[in-house]
């Protein structure tokens, strides 16, 4: 099973936040930011990594959502704020 860590970040305005993914062969599409965990990182850690290199966006974790195992996969859930 692979973990992934997604960010339902919000901006200091309150938007949320989506990444346009667009792929040969596909018709493009929406996704929240985040990725996959490393070894050795925890969620939190692989969570900063993955907003720091798709966005260039630092954040504070403001709460845990949920886990969604899905396809094998286990998806962990945050909502994070964007600082200014």
């Amino acid at each position: 099973m692979t973990d992934r860590v997604r960010a339902l970040l919000t901006t200091p305005d309150g938007d949320l936040l989506t990444i346009q993914r667009v792929r040969p062969g596909q018709d493009p599409y929406w996704v929240l930011p985040g990725g996959g965990v490393e070894d050795g990182e925890d969620q939190e850690t692989a969570l900063a990594r993955e907003l720091q290199e798709e966005i260039a966006a630092t954040a504070d974790l403001r709460s845990f959502l949920r886990i969604l195992d899905q396809g094998g996969d286990r998806q962990y859930s945050y909502l994070p704020r964007a600082r200014s």
